[in-house]
């Protein structure tokens, strides 16, 4: 019944967390998306045999992130690791989902699979 996968803004790759980050989060997700959980693994070791598509959230800023981010991911968390195209669109990870471009992409890997 599934025809494609689409990921917004995702930690593909896992996000990459010290001992302290993963003791005092409070977040259980946060610590199962973790570059080394077998969530992230098994992900990575699966055969996707439909469409996949990775929108990338290309812009943003937090003051905690020391490199290039969508200001909540860095950057090379959502392209570290793909099992389809990715789509850089100019938004943040917050605003992804309601941008024209992001809207446009999906209408057009929608056709395709049409």
């Amino acid at each position: 019944m599934v025809k494609g996968i689409v990921t917004l803004a995702s930690p593909l790759a896992g996000l990459e967390l010290n001992l302290l980050q993963i003791y005092l989060s409070r977040s259980k997700l946060i610590t199962e998306i973790a570059s080394e959980t077998h969530l992230i693994r098994d992900m990575k070791r699966h055969v996707y045999t439909k469409p996949v598509l990775h929108v990338i959230a290309n812009r943003g800023f937090n003051p905690f992130i020391y490199e290039d981010s969508d200001g909540v991911l860095p950057r090379k968390v959502q392209t570290g690791w793909s099992c389809g195209r990715m789509i850089p669109v100019e938004t943040n990870h917050y605003e992804i989902l309601q941008h024209a471009d992001t809207v446009q992409q999906l209408r057009q890997f929608i056709s395709e699979m049409i």
